[in-house]
């Protein structure tokens, strides 16, 4: 790979409106707010 082309890929936070936090890697660089998450979201039965 090129060096110093790509964005840094790194651990962000991702805040659900039901208080569950899940912690991802993206180039984002920032913290996320989400709506609906696998523990809240009315028709995720996995």
């Amino acid at each position: 790979m090129k060096q110093d082309i790509h964005p840094k890929y790194e651990e962000i936070t991702a805040n659900c409106s039901c208080g569950n936090e899940i912690k991802v890697r993206s180039t984002l660089g920032k913290d996320i707010n989400l709506d609906v998450c696998s523990a809240c979201h009315p028709f995720y039965t996995g």
